[in-house]
């Protein structure tokens, strides 16, 4: 720039003597340059002597005595010309702007703000000096990234070259504004001219030439030019040195499962570093070195690294990088303070950083500024619709939201937002390999918790997803997928009733976990789990004796698993081993008292062993009810089961009350309300808990009466659960509704589960089909329910309501029968009746007469006194009336059988003549056909007879004329 050619020694002419002083400017030049100085002014050398030892001293990185030796000639009295003056500040600006490239950021203004001082006053001497105008384009793009002041500087650069078409300097700076422009085509162009304008000049434009390159996607020619660098400078030009390396890096990390990645990317790290080692302020050099120590986990030695040349960053992007890792280092260490303040450092000097954005966010997260972290991640994803990495995170966080089922809108959100990053990273299977499978196995980890509950086939689907990409990213035959995924799958299988392939997904769990135990230090702990839900869907599976044999293995290798402990117990009490199962129960709540689990399975226990119903005055005495009150009071006050357990005893205490008073009337309004609150703290605590919200809705049913409301919340409960207890219920809401198709159905789906054997179900669909036939007056709804009485009593003969339920069908069939017109029944309906009539009142007699009639006596003696004496005898006279009418029907049967059997053969007789008439017209018109046909074959010969005469009759006549 100070048009000073290489000078390797200089002769400096003595003024009193011929003699001169030889200077060797690259071994001989003095640490202190003032005895160098004193001899120019004493020999009065002129400017150029001056400049060439300023540019020895810049050659040899001695930018000081370089700037001293120029500030000397400025004050040397003999250099007050303007030509002088002008080229001693256009060559300390140079020295300036040199110096403030490789400053501490502490003495970067102030060299900034000397250099255009220095600018400024060789301007006001010579505007027009080339070096100067140069050195004003430099300083502006060097000073700020700015598009205004790039178009300032490229300005700047085109008057140079107006001036002067070849020159170099400003030829690589109207490069240097097109490539910050993005123009990288343009600036590409310009470098190659430099480079055959002068293939030595410096800097080397193949520097340019290969980023110009690689911004264009031409890799390898970029590595080529930066390789010509490297060689041209004899490997002196580390920036050469450093590009190779990046590139080398760059082309390990595309593949990092290849056999070339460990070679390719500790040969780029050792030419980064022995960049570094040369110059331990280059941050580029250190910001590369960092990411390498961060993938180690070496966080403290990278802060160590980034703070001793942070403060030499003065490119915006190596800025910003290097801030960046200083804020991922704090943010590993968990210091999300320091993580948070160089996050916002990185995107100060770079505003589009959208990995200084995403450190934001997640810090923000993790310090629980949610509101910050999604305005963060929302802008990143408005911004950059593909941010995979922006999506998955703020999916976490409406995620981590849905928790609470109030809140449909982030659960929505969620949703939306993972399955957006779902579908972009399966969009391409190839690229499974070369991404980070980790946050994609996340996603779809997240996305089936998500929808666990609302879409169990989806959830599913996601986990099965997770498990193929980890099989498909394994790295070599050791590796495994974590059985956590196969254990969770199993969960889900096992919840849509697939047991077989549960027992599948458990069984790989547990095979995966013992394969891992070497290298995954947790496997041990896992396989407990994994081997009580594989014991516990064999229990499902009614493979009792497998069960067991798993939870007597788990138990001899972790005797503290209680819930293996709780399953045997009840799997005893509820296979025939009554006795060895309470006392293994007993042992259990004496060893683990505190356990709600056990707590539960033994007030589960007392329910089961209860002999009386519970009333408004035996409940404080009723041993479950003391259990659930004991929980509640010394173990926990928010225990779902108990408050659900307290709830249902209370209403069955309300329901078993018969008030008699308005006073008994409010008494057993209280007993509900009780209920009803015990089923609203349960529900407050699970907002899930169907059992609750089914007990508020049988409450509703039974003391408010408000049976819509009641079906409703059945109906939604039943979306959840299919027990048979729900479909009970809503066939006796139902059946209060008086909709008694859809009650039956209920009962029916109950049925199914439980068995044809359920007394309790047979007698429900008795009653329904019985209030059905009584209503609608219906002969074959009442035997329905005859049928259904009779089932229910067939399966417990000795118990007094049900022998009086068959009884009772029976008179309602009787009395039915006797209301019904002739017409609509027949003489075996009424015989029939009579005599389920007289098993009736057998039956009704006989229970009236027993020690614990199921209704009272003199009632009962009524109904049979009342059927015997009335009923039986209406039905007699019902059976005359039958018989008559049906022998009369008789009699006008046969009358009416002769007068259709006339008919009919009054219709046969006029079927064949008409027949007859057909025949016979077809017969003509088939003689007519004939007839025609004939005539036409006459009418034919004849023509063929009369055209032969006249055709002898003319041959004749032309004959006669030749003649």
């Amino acid at each position: 720039p100070m048009s000073i050619e290489y000078i390797s020694s200089l002769d400096i002419p003595l003024k009193d003597a011929s003699e001169v002083v030889t200077i060797n400017l690259e071994t001989e030049l003095p640490d202190d340059p003032t005895e160098l100085c004193n001899l120019l002014e004493n020999e009065s050398a002129p400017r150029l002597f001056w400049l060439a030892i300023t540019a020895a001293y810049g050659r040899s990185g001695k930018l000081d005595e370089a700037t001293e030796v120029i500030n000397r000639a400025l004050a040397f009295s003999e250099f007050s010309s303007t030509e002088d003056r002008a080229a001693f500040y256009s060559a300390l600006s140079w020295l300036y702007i040199h110096r403030s490239r490789s400053a501490p950021k502490s003495d970067l203004a102030t060299l900034q703000t000397a250099a255009a001082q220095a600018i400024n006053e060789a301007m006001k001497l010579d505007p027009h000096r080339i070096s100067t105008t140069l050195a004003r384009g430099v300083w502006t793009i060097t000073n700020s990234d700015d598009p205004a002041e790039l178009e300032k500087a490229s300005r700047i650069f085109e008057e140079v070259l107006r001036r002067d078409s070849r020159n170099l300097l400003a030829l690589m700076g109207r490069a240097r504004v097109l490539y910050s422009r993005g123009a990288y085509k343009a600036a590409l162009k310009i470098y190659q001219n430099v480079l055959s304008l002068n293939p030595s000049f410096s800097p080397d434009p193949r520097i340019g030439i290969g980023l110009c390159f690689w911004r264009l996607n031409h890799l390898d020619m970029a590595v080529a030019a930066w390789k010509r660098a490297d060689a041209v400078s004899n490997g002196t030009n580390t920036t050469a040195t450093l590009l190779i390396g990046v590139s080398l890096m760059h082309n390990a990390l595309q593949n990092p499962y290849s056999t070339e990645f460990a070679s390719l990317y500790s040969t780029g790290l050792n030419m980064v570093q022995s960049v570094y080692q040369q110059n331990k302020q280059s941050p580029a050099a250190a910001v590369l070195l960092s990411s390498y120590l961060y993938s180690k986990k070496q966080t403290d030695t990278t802060i160590k690294l980034l703070e001793n040349v942070i403060q030499y960053a003065h490119v915006s992007s190596v800025a910003s990088d290097a801030h960046f890792w200083m804020a991922r280092a704090y943010h590993f260490n968990n210091d999300f303070a320091q993580a948070l303040k160089y996050y916002k450092l990185s995107r100060k000097f770079s505003s589009d950083s959208v990995l200084a954005q995403l450190g934001i966010a997640q810090v923000s997260a993790l310090t629980n500024d949610i509101t910050q972290s999604k305005l963060f991640l929302e802008q990143i994803i408005h911004d950059n619709p593909k941010c995979e990495e922006a999506i998955l995170l703020l999916g976490s966080i409406y995620a981590q939201e849905a928790a609470d089922p109030l809140n449909v809108q982030s659960k929505t959100k969620a949703h939306q937002l993972l399955k957006r990053y779902i579908n972009m990273t399966s969009s391409a299977a190839s690229k499974v390999l070369l991404v980070d499978s980790t946050n994609v196995v996340l996603s779809h980890l997240i996305y089936a918790h998500l929808t666990e509950m609302d879409d169990p086939p989806a959830a599913l689907s996601s986990l099965e997803t997770a498990i193929s990409i980890q099989r498909l990213t394994k790295t070599d035959e050791s590796a495994f997928v974590d059985p956590r995924l196969y254990n969770n799958a199993g969960v889900l299988y096992a919840s849509q009733g697939q047991l077989i392939d549960a027992r599948k997904m458990f069984e790989q769990a547990m095979a995966v976990a013992e394969i891992a135990k070497s290298k995954m230090s947790d496997a041990e702990e896992m396989k407990p789990t994994f081997q009580f839900n594989l014991g516990r869907l064999l229990d499902e599976m009614g493979e009792i004796d497998a069960a067991k044999k798993l939870y007597d293995e788990l138990l001899q290798t972790t005797p503290g698993y209680v819930n293996a402990r709780i399953r045997l117990c009840y799997l005893d009490l509820m296979n025939g081993e009554a006795q060895i199962g309470a006392e293994k129960l007993q042992e259990l709540i004496d060893t683990d008292t505190g356990n709600l689990e056990v707590r539960a399975l033994f007030a589960w226990y007392l329910n089961r062993t209860r002999r009386h119903p519970v009333t408004a005055k035996t409940m404080n005495e009723d041993a479950e009810q003391r259990h659930h009150k004991h929980t509640l009071q010394h173990y926990d006050k928010h225990d779902v089961y108990a408050l659900t357990g307290m709830g249902n005893i209370l209403l069955q205490a309300a329901r078993e009350f018969r008030p008699k008073s308005d006073s008994d009337v409010q008494k057993q309004s209280k007993l509900y309300g009780k209920a009803v609150e015990c089923f609203d703290k349960a529900l407050q605590y699970d907002s899930k808990n169907v059992y609750a919200a089914q007990g508020i809705a049988i409450a509703m049913a039974e003391h408010k009466r408000s049976f819509n409301s009641a079906l409703a919340i059945l109906t939604k409960v039943r979306e959840t659960v299919k027990d048979s207890s729900v479909y009970v219920c809503l066939g006796h809401v139902l059946t209060e509704m008086k909709q008694y198709g859809r009650a039956i159905e209920a009962y029916d789906a109950a049925l199914a589960q439980r068995g044809e054997r359920d007394g309790q179900l047979l007698t429900c669909l008795g009653r329904v089909w019985f209030l059905k036939g009584r209503d609608e007056r219906s002969l074959g709804s009442l035997k329905q329910a005859l049928n259904y009485a009779e089932k229910a009593l067939h399966t417990a003969p000795d118990i007094p309501q049900l022998q009086f339920n068959t009884a009772f069908v029976k008179f309602q069939i009787a009395d039915v029968v006797r209301r019904m017109r002739e017409s609509e029944r027949n003489k075996s309906d009424i015989e029939n009746a009579m005599k389920d009539l007289e098993k009736a009142i057998e039956v009704v007699e006989k229970l009236s007469n027993s020690d614990k009639p199921p209704y009272p006596a003199e009632d009962l003696k009524q109904r049979v006194t009342m059927s015997r004496n009335t009923t039986m005898r209406q039905l007699e006279r019902a059976l005359q009336q039958q018989e008559a009418f049906e022998a009369g029907n008789v009699e006008r049967l046969e009358i009416a059988r002769k007068q259709r059997a006339e008919e009919e053969a009054r219709l046969e007789a006029e079927r064949k003549a008409r027949e007859e008439a057909e025949a016979q017209r077809r017969k003509e018109l088939a003689e007519e056909r004939q007839r025609l046909t004939q005539q036409a074959l006459d009418w034919a010969e004849q023509s063929a007879r009369d055209s032969e005469l006249y055709e002898a009759a003319m041959s004749q006549k032309k004959g006669s004329r030749r003649s």
